[in-house]
C-alpha cells in the first residue's frame, strides 16, 4: 500500500465515510447493496442546488481562511517533523491563526461599517470558514455522484460502486495489517 504509517487508517477512514456519503447521495441506503433505484431529475437537482447554495458561502470562508492556513502549515512543518505531532500543531496553530485572522478581518469590518458589525463579521466568518471546510468534501462526492447518475446506466453505476468498494475493501485490509505490523515492532523493540 502506498500510505504507510500511523495516518494510512485514518486516511482510509476518510475514504470510507466519502464513499457512504457518496452512495447516500444516490439513494443506496445500504453501502454493502449497491443496486440503485431510479435516478430521479430531482436528486439530481437537489444536489446541484445545494452544491451551487453553499458555493458562495465556501468562497468567502476560503479567501478570509487562506492566508491562515497557509501559515499553519508552514508554521507546524516548522514547530515538528514527527507525523503523530504534526495533526496536533497544525489543529492548535490553526485555531488560534484563524482567530487572530477573522479577528483583524471582523475589525476591519467594523471600522468600514460601523463596529456593531463586527461580532455579526466574525459569526459570518466562522460559518463561512466552515462551509469552505465542507464545500470540497460535499462538491467532489457531489459531482462524482451527478457523474453516475447522468452518464451511466443503473448496471454501469452498479459495476463502479462494487469496484469501488471492493478498493476500499482491500485498503483497510492493508491498513490493518500495516497497523499491526507497526504495533509488533514497537512491541519487539
Amino acid at each position: 500500500m502506498e500510505h504507510q504509517g500511523p495516518g494510512a487508517t485514518a486516511r482510509v477512514t476518510q475514504k470510507a465515510r466519502s464513499y457512504t456519503r457518496m452512495l447516500r447521495r444516490l439513494g443506496v441506503k445500504d453501502p454493502w447493496d449497491v443496486e440503485i433505484g431510479s435516478i430521479s431529475a430531482a436528486t439530481a437537482l437537489r444536489v446541484t442546488f445545494k452544491l451551487l447554495g453553499l458555493a458562495p458561502f465556501a468562497m468567502v470562508g476560503a479567501l478570509a481562511g487562506w492566508l491562515p492556513y497557509r501559515f499553519t502549515g508552514r508554521v507546524a512543518a516548522r514547530v515538528t517533523k514527527d507525523e503523530d505531532v504534526l495533526g496536533t500543531v497544525k489543529l492548535l496553530g490553526g485555531a488560534l491563526f484563524l482567530a487572530l485572522a477573522w479577528s483583524a478581518e471582523s475589525a476591519l469590518v467594523g471600522y468600514l461599517f460601523g463596529m456593531w458589525f463586527a461580532p455579526l463579521a466574525f459569526v459570518a466568518f466562522m460559518a463561512c470558514g466552515y462551509a469552505a471546510l465542507r464545500w470540497d468534501e460535499i462538491a467532489s462526492e457531489s459531482i462524482e455522484a451527478l457523474r453516475m447518475m447522468v452518464f451511466r446506466n443503473k448496471a454501469d453505476v452498479s459495476a463502479a460502486l462494487t469496484k469501488r468498494r471492493r478498493e476500499l475493501a482491500l485498503e483497510v485490509e492493508e491498513a490493518l495489517a500495516s497497523r499491526d505490523s507497526l504495533e509488533n515492532a514497537r512491541v519487539l523493540t
